[in-house]
């Protein structure tokens, strides 16, 4: 009776086995990246429901400290290197208290519904408008109002000498992987989207 040997060298086993560690690593590698591409995602559609939120606030005539608002507006502020959403309300000043949160600007009074941070590792990278692509108006504080019930946005650049425009373009980037850029488009007409 014959034995014969079976089972596998050691040189198949070590080719074996290397190629599930470049298979395991090219995994990990890309699932950092996944992980960034999907931490960008969702800031983007977190931006996008703030100002959704905004907008709805303005076609379903919500009041602000029980007085009727005349806008619902949206506003980014730049804090340090990062950037901020407020959500603002704005009415008519009538002979009273001003709320706390509320400053008062010639007659309307001005008050701070929510305030919106991204994440630490994603950053809105530029504001544009369709009309002023090529300028940066994030150095310049960016007002989008919405008004009441209709929700139609309109575009306040303060600071900038760009024609009114049909839509602006905020485009966000995550610092760890700087190649990756999502944009929210808001459109006059009011339409929110992500690209």
């Amino acid at each position: 009776m014959r034995f014969s040997a079976q089972g596998y060298t050691l040189v198949e086993l070590l080719v074996v086995i290397s190629i599930t560690a470049i298979i395991s690593l090219v995994t990990f590698v890309n699932l950092g990246s996944f992980r960034e591409d999907e931490s960008l995602k969702q800031s983007s559609f977190a931006l996008q429901t703030n100002l959704r939120t905004t907008q709805s606030n303005a076609t379903s005539n919500r009041q602000c400290n029980g007085n009727s608002v005349k806008y619902w507006k949206a506003k980014f502020i730049k804090v340090g290197e990062q950037y901020k959403l407020e959500t603002r309300c704005e009415y008519d000043y009538s002979v009273g208290v001003i709320p706390p949160g509320c400053v008062k600007v010639e007659n309307q009074v001005e008050c701070l519904v929510s305030s919106y941070s991204l994440e630490s590792s994603n950053v809105i990278g530029k504001i544009s408008s369709r009309h002023c692509e090529s300028t940066d108006l994030s150095t310049s504080p960016v007002m989008i109002v919405f008004a009441p019930l209709s929700g139609r946005a309109k575009f306040e650049f303060t600071g900038s000498s760009c024609p009114p425009s049909p839509q602006i373009l905020i485009q966000l980037k995550n610092l760890k992987t700087s190649t990756n850029i999502s944009t929210v488009t808001v459109d006059q007409g009011g339409l929110i989207y992500v690209e």
